[in-house]
This record gives C-alpha cells, structure tokens and sequence, in this order.
C-alpha cells in the first residue's frame, strides 16, 4: 500500500482519539482533594526511586498553537514569587514523606521554564538537592525556549546540574511561524545548542509539530533537514491538535491555512522518511533517537514508557507533580494540582496541597492500560502474557477481539491467537487499536487528531 491508500484507510476510523500519554486519558480525570494524595505519597517504597515534574506556567509570548497550561506575564516577580511558592510545596512532599526519596529524573516543563532568571534556577535546584536524594546518574531535563535563553542561562543549567534540554523548535519557515505567533529563526536555534554544547550539556532534544498553518511539503522537509543539520539525539514530531473550543487563542490561527487530513499524513510520512535515512531510529509514534541512545535501548529492552512528556526512559512507578496544574503518577493512580495559579499559590501558602484531580485505577484499569502501553510503546501486545501477568482468564478479551477483524482486513494490524501487531507502516493505528480497550472512550470529548 502506498501513502495514500494509507491515509484513506485510517479516514475509515474516528479522526480523534486520545495521545495516551496516560490511561485513563486525562479528560476523564474526576474530582480530588489533597488527602487522597496524602495517602500516596505516605505510601511510598523507600528503596524505590521517584521522579519530580515541575511546571511552569508563564511565558513571555503567546504562541497560537500551544496547548499548554500557560500564562503570559512580562514581569519577573510573578515567576519568582511562583517559584518560592513551589519550593514551598516541595518541603511540603518532602515533609509528607517522611524520608529523603532518590531522585531517577527531574523534569522542568511548563509554559516556558527558561523563563526562570539563572539564579532563581540555581536556587530552586539547590532546594531540590536538600530536600531529595539526587546522584550523578540523575537526568536533569529542562524544556527551552531559544528566544528567552541566553548564554549566562545554559552556564546556569550546567552548574545546577542539567544534563538534557529540549527545545520547542516547531518549524523553521518564517511563513509558519509568523502563522503561528513564533518568530525564532534558524540561527537562534543554533547558538542555543551551540551554547549547550560548549557548556557540555550534550543531550539535546528538538521538537517539531506537523499540521501547524502553512506547512507544505517542501517547506516542513526543509524544516526536518535543518533540524538534522542541528545533531539532536532526539526529534519528536508531534501533530498539531486544533482545539479552539478548550484553547480559545487557537481561533487566532486561519483555519483555511492548516493543511487537509490526507497533507497531515504526507508531512508525517516524508519527515519520518528524512529522519531514517539521517540514521535515526523511530520509537514508537512519532519519537527518533541517535543509534546508542538510552531510548533505543530501552525500545530493545522493553523498558520503554510513555508518559505526559511522550515516550520516555523513566520506569519509575512515582512521579511527583510540583507545580500549578502538573501532574503525577503513583501505583494508586494519577494526581493533578489546580491549574489556577492563584488558587494554587494560596493554598500551598496556607500550608496545604493544591489537589483538584485524579484517578485512583482499579485492577481492570491497570490491565487494560498496559495493553495500551505494549501497543503505544511497541506496536504489539500478547494478551495472553497480560492475562498470566494479572491472572485473569485468557478469555477476558474476547468480547473486544471481534473488533479487530475490520483493521486486520485493511492491513492496520496483524493478529494471531493472542498476539496484535500494528503494521509499523502505519504508527497512527497503534492509537485506534488501543482506543478498542479504553473503557472511558466517549464520543464528542475534543482528543487530538489520530494523523
């Protein structure tokens, strides 16, 4: 089959569906409040390491196609007075705890956390160091903005102890970035990563979207050829998802300008086609690392997970969520902080968790999220081997498997006696074989789309 043989088969199939960077998908968060998080984090295995998200929503600029939880702010005492906040919550884990738990991976995202000055991040990373156990194995990653980071703000990450940044790159064509409310030219790009370099941050992370107003062909390949010029060890190319009716500054973006399904498709299919033939190897949906990079590896170790930053190396079962609207993972399930940055502040200043939402997993839950995460992070999934591992019936899933025969018959899938494979020439159908075991599934909810 070729590509579009492919794109008119996937448009046999719901156009929207979850990104499953979790399971359930986050819209189907409920109601929680802090001593359900109190429970998990007062339950926590002392010789089990953690991770630590930390979100900061501010950002200097609106770009139109974020769907990011963000606020734009042109003063620095609103980010400072924030930070101590946070810093503030974290004593308050670290209190709760009641131990001083080792620290896997560190994780700055936001909004634009290189908006925080270089002292206010030495400051907030010595903290870090007080109050949890930190090592040289530690990752410390950081998401950057290259219009706000200077020279003086990669000699700080380095001396607090980064050792990956990621940067929101999106696209190269001025047309597309003028479309989009973010000037940033190939050059700036450049010095921040030449910068990181000299510094000796070597693991850089470029971030590119496709499906974003005025992207062509020829343009987003010229965009993927500068980003390979670049050297990152790792490139995400993730689709835009057009939701104006939850992020309102969308409708600032011309609808006439994004590209049609079937142009979506081809910019996915000829990027992913650069990105191999440069040597880059591609896991899962839309992730490609440098040879030898610990992400293959884990691809090859089935050590892969994925998670609200996309795939990752980090197999802890706790990420602590520090921050406005972040998000954290336990065995118990998942916690979210307020996104209101007021609400957040005060409550955390009164001495109290910022909890709003979460979802505690039942035994059902957690089987079928991870056949959901062999499918995203592998393309296939033994449901027999699941049913051993929880040890339920072999029978459990026969009532869904009828479901399968329609894509094994349009070349989406393989499908054995208890093994399903994607066909690896149509990522995007991992997403529409994993939504037939999403129980939470509802029609008319705003998911991104599949391609």
């Amino acid at each position: 089959m070729n590509d579009k043989q492919h794109s008119s088969i996937l448009a046999k199939y719901p156009k929207q569906l979850p990104r499953y960077t979790s399971y359930p998908a986050a819209p189907h968060f409920y109601a929680m409040e802090a001593p359900t998080y109190v429970d998990c984090l007062t339950s926590l295995d002392k010789d089990a390491a953690i991770s630590l998200y930390v979100h900061i929503p501010y950002c200097r600029k609106l770009c139109w196609f974020c769907g990011c939880s963000t606020k734009i702010t042109r003063q620095q005492e609103p980010i400072q007075h924030y930070l101590d906040v946070m810093l503030k919550e974290a004593h308050l884990v670290r209190e709760t705890i009641g131990f001083t738990p080792k620290v896997a991976h560190i994780h700055f995202g936001g909004g634009s956390p290189s908006i925080i000055s270089a002292d206010d991040f030495r400051t907030s990373m010595k903290t870090l160091r007080e109050l949890f156990e930190l090592t040289e194995k530690t990752e410390i990653a950081i998401e950057i903005d290259p219009r706000n980071c200077t020279e003086g703000k990669i000699a700080a990450y380095k001396q607090a102890g980064v050792n990956r940044i990621s940067l929101g790159v999106q696209d190269f064509d001025i047309n597309v970035q003028m479309a989009i409310n973010r000037y940033q030219p190939f050059l700036m790009v450049y010095d921040t990563i030449h910068h990181a370099r000299n510094y000796g941050i070597s693991q850089i992370n470029l971030d590119l979207i496709y499906g974003l107003p005025k992207q062509t062909l020829q343009t987003f390949k010229q965009t993927v050829d500068y980003a390979i010029i670049l050297k990152p060890d790792r490139i995400s190319l993730f689709g835009y998802a057009h939701v104006p009716w939850v992020k309102k500054h969308m409708q600032l973006i011309n609808e006439d300008e994004l590209p049609n399904d079937e142009l979506r498709f081809e910019l996915f299919k000829a990027a992913s086609a650069q990105l191999k033939l440069a040597g880059y190897t591609a896991i899962g949906l839309d992730h490609f690392v440098k040879s030898n990079d610990s992400m293959e590896t884990a691809l090859h170790q089935q050590t892969l997970s994925r998670n609200f930053q996309g795939y990752s190396t980090d197999s802890c079962e706790t990420l602590i969520p520090l921050g406005a609207s972040s998000i954290g993972h336990f065995k118990q399930g998942y916690i979210q902080n307020t996104p209101d940055i007021a609400h957040y502040e005060q409550q955390i200043s009164q001495g109290h968790f910022a909890t709003a939402r979460g979802f505690i997993l039942s035994n059902e839950d957690r089987i079928r999220r991870a056949i959901i995460e062999q499918l995203m992070c592998y393309f296939e999934v033994d449901l027999n081997q699941i049913c051993t591992h929880f040890n339920i019936s072999q029978s459990h899933f026969n009532p869904l498997l009828e479901s399968l025969k329609p894509m094994e018959e349009d070349g989406l899938i393989t499908w054995d006696a208890s093994c399903i494979r994607v066909n690896p020439a149509i990522p995007q159908a991992a997403r529409i074989v994993s939504s037939l075991f999403d129980a939470y599934l509802t029609p008319g909810i705003g998911y991104a789309k599949v391609a």
